[in-house]
């Protein structure tokens, strides 16, 4: 499945209730996507174990590495995921979450502009009452600017180039004074959220504090030139991958579960 000649790496980042999406997800990987040259997942520590006979039992190759919460998971991994460009060698990095499923044939290559540019889908016309706004507080604070796109817009699989997001990391020390973590660290204090504390009820906290692919869109539309950025209706959903994202915090129920094992023939 890994091919030495691509010049992809794959990034997910789990924790234990999520184990049962990654399952699918990575069996979806292993029987659709081409051109990875290597995956990475990133794991709280406390399932590192799990997450080793999870991978031995997909019969999967991938490196893991084992994340310590110093505060709220639901932050941290934002900010695992921002700094991943730090263990990989290739030049491009594509980002997935756990209960992504791909539904049929793709080459990751051809999530990449001849070019070598990223194609990156935005909204330009988000109002107050936008389900985008949820992110504002932490936009504005992130980015110093007002908030007048919305990056996550793009959805899955979010594409970077090594090169730009450490330059993000860069430019983000240059703005705060300190790194993503100390960052997320000193707002979650101030926020008064504890690592315990449950994602639904907290969340409308939680999105005050950062947001990685507002932030890295900012970014790179900004200060990059690795990047062609277009306004969302101007996306043709045909030529998208053919990808379906579940909301995991709902819950495996058995019907999704059968839709999934459908879609990857499961018998």
């Amino acid at each position: 499945m890994l091919n030495n000649d691509s010049n992809i790496t794959v990034v997910y980042k789990t924790y234990e209730n999520d184990l049962k999406w990654l399952y699918y997800s990575l069996l979806s990987l292993k029987k659709f996507v081409k051109g990875i040259n290597e995956i990475i997942i990133y794991c709280h520590d406390k399932c590192y174990d799990e997450l080793h006979k999870l991978i031995n039992q997909i019969n999967i190759e991938c490196s893991i590495i084992s994340v310590a919460y110093d505060y709220h998971g639901y932050i941290k991994q934002m900010v695992v995921k921002s700094e991943c460009y730090k263990d990989i060698k290739t030049d491009y990095i594509v980002i997935l979450d756990s209960d992504l499923l791909f539904q049929e044939d793709l080459n990751l290559k051809d999530l990449i502009e001849p070019s070598g540019k990223i194609k990156w889908y935005y909204n330009n016309n988000i109002s107050e009452v936008a389900e985008e706004r949820v992110w504002k507080i932490a936009y504005e604070s992130m980015t110093k600017t007002k908030q007048d796109f919305y990056y996550m817009a793009n959805n899955f699989p979010f594409v970077f180039t090594k090169k730009s997001m450490e330059e993000a990391s860069i430019k983000f020390r240059q703005i705060h004074g300190i790194d993503y973590n100390n960052y997320c660290l000193n707002r979650c204090i101030n926020y008064n959220i504890q690592i315990s504390d449950s994602i639904r009820e907290r969340f409308c906290d939680l999105a005050q504090i950062f947001e990685e692919f507002e932030w890295l869109g900012y970014y790179c539309h900004n200060f990059s030139d690795e990047y062609i950025f277009i306004p969302q209706e101007f996306r043709n959903l045909s030529t998208r991958p053919k990808i379906m994202q579940f909301w995991s915090h709902g819950g495996l129920t058995s019907d999704i579960k059968n839709q999934i094992e459908n879609i990857l023939d499961i018998k």
